[in-house]
Parts: C-alpha cells; structure tokens; sequence
C-alpha cells in the first residue's frame, strides 16, 4: 500500500499507529453515517 509507505516515512510514526488512527477515522465515519448515538 503506497499511501501507508508514504504516510509512513512522511509522519515517521509506525504502520500499525497510522493503519489503527484510519480504521477510527473510518469506523466513526461509518457510525456518523448510520446516525447511530454515539455512546
């Protein structure tokens, strides 16, 4: 994955740092999405 490479080098935080903060980003996305109460 490029973008992961990118982020990677670009952040200098580890992979598995950078793929958790997007799989949030984009449960809560999901979740504003179905227009689910945030608990």
């Amino acid at each position: 994955m490029l973008q992961l490479e990118y982020l990677h080098k670009t952040l200098g935080k580890p992979k598995q740092l950078i793929v958790e903060e997007a799989l949030k980003g984009w449960v809560q996305k999901q979740l504003r999405n179905l227009d689910l109460p945030e608990s």
